[in-house]
């Protein structure tokens, strides 16, 4: 799926310093961060419905490790190891998020979560900004426990410009656009047409 695409691109672009380094480039400033291949690391997926399945099988296209969790999946599947939230969340080098948003997930990354990752984990979030409590993120941020986030949501949309996550230099920021390609947006207009034939031949 496209939104599992996306997670993919962020992942990498983390795993790289690609963004961060652009936006040096842009500047006049030649950069050349040492950043970290994915083979053989570890990625944890929360949510593992139709896109976290999708961003696993990407994963492991790069030869990485996939763990996940998911509260109505008890058995391993499609190559992932299941267990029960955060069990194992510190053997992960990538964590992204790709669940809904419900009582029971609401902040589901908050400050207990920072004292359980491994240093210089990355974070890729596309599917709600509630999943995570933004302050703990930027506490983790700000003291190096995380290496770099990509947030395509957030709390609040669109995101405030006084935001303390704008002026954090490794950090990919989207628009909550994760599924919008012209190839996705012509499948979905094809298939409303056709629901709407079907409904007005009944």
């Amino acid at each position: 799926s496209e939104v599992a695409d996306l997670a993919i691109c962020y992942m990498l672009g983390l795993a790289r310093d690609a963004f961060y380094i652009d936006r040096n480039v842009r500047n006049g400033i030649w950069v050349k961060p040492t950043g970290i291949s994915t083979k053989d690391k570890t990625v944890g997926i929360m949510g593992l419905g139709d896109i976290g399945i999708n961003i696993a099988k990407r994963a492991q296209a790069h030869e990485m490790n996939v763990i996940g969790w998911d509260p109505y999946t008890s058995k391993d599947t499609e190559g992932i190891r299941i267990y029960d939230w955060p069990k194992n969340i510190d053997k992960c080098d990538f964590l992204i998020f790709a669940c809904a948003l419900t009582d029971t997930t609401y902040h589901i990354f908050d400050k207990s979560i920072l004292n359980l990752i491994s240093n210089g984990i990355r974070i890729v979030n596309i599917s709600r900004g509630d999943l995570i409590d933004e302050d703990a993120l930027m506490d983790g941020l700000n003291t190096g426990k995380i290496a770099s986030a990509a947030l395509d949501v957030f709390k609040k949309e669109p995101l405030d410009s006084k935001h303390k996550i704008i002026s954090h230099p490794k950090c990919i920021l989207g628009s909550h656009n994760g599924s919008n390609t012209i190839d996705a947006v012509d499948r979905a207009s094809k298939e409303s047409i056709k629901l709407l034939n079907k409904m007005l031949r009944e």
